[in-house]
């Protein structure tokens, strides 16, 4: 008799590991609970936002004056000259290198630097002097110039003069073209600062402080004869 009991519990025990999730040994799927997987998404961060503008906390220059400056047209191109060398299994000369030739023609801007007082911002930036030059066809309008070309945020030298390079070798101005150059004056300053999801690079940005009206027009013509 104790056999029979000890084979009953046996058979109820295999019963149950059937569907170890019904302690009383029932086999039906439908009323098996699933265990439920719980999913906790990792945190993004935020992207770096630009950093708003501060003013300055001490005393110093905020709003330059109209830049004075003067204009020049220069070609400095040359031409490169071949070279040679003897082939080694006839002995003819033959030209090792084609020659070739060199655009170099440029618009000089030369701007009379201006008094200047630093400032210190409350982030702790010092701002500096700066230049904008833009140019444009003779006979196009400024807002609407297919031709137009400039340079931003370009920092005064420490001299009398600061000298601005128009190079025109990609440009299309023919012989005898004019050009019209105006130039701004700005203070302020530039800051790098990490950017990116997870901070894997960094870029620059230049705040400005305060800046002067554009400067009246001056034309130089392309082609002229050197000074």
């Amino acid at each position: 008799m104790a056999v029979l009991l000890t084979s009953a519990v046996w058979i109820g025990l295999m019963s149950n590991q059937n569907n170890p999730f019904d302690p009383q040994g029932n086999n039906n799927p439908e009323t098996t609970p699933i265990p439920t997987v719980r999913y906790t998404p990792s945190p993004t961060q935020a992207p770096t936002v630009t950093p708003t503008p501060t003013l300055a906390t001490t005393t110093g220059t905020t709003t330059p004056k109209i830049p004075e400056f003067t204009l020049q047209y220069f070609d400095r191109s040359y031409d490169v000259p071949p070279t040679y060398k003897i082939e080694p299994y006839t002995g003819k000369t033959v030209v090792d290198r084609a020659g070739y030739h060199v655009d170099n023609r440029t618009i000089d801007v030369t701007i009379k630097n201006q008094a200047f007082t630093p400032s210190v911002t409350a982030d702790g930036n010092t701002t500096a002097l700066y230049y904008n030059v833009r140019s444009k066809g003779h006979y196009e309008d400024w807002n609407s110039a297919s031709n137009y070309h400039s340079v931003s945020h370009f920092q005064a030298s420490k001299l009398s003069q600061t000298m601005i390079f128009f190079y025109l070798n990609n440009w299309s101005v023919p012989p005898g073209g004019e050009v019209d150059i105006q130039v701004q004056a700005v203070i302020g300053y530039s800051y790098t600062y990490i950017s990116g999801l997870c901070g894997e690079s960094t870029s620059n940005a230049f705040i400005s402080i305060g800046q002067s009206d554009w400067s009246s027009a001056q034309t130089v013509t392309v082609g002229a004869a050197l000074p």
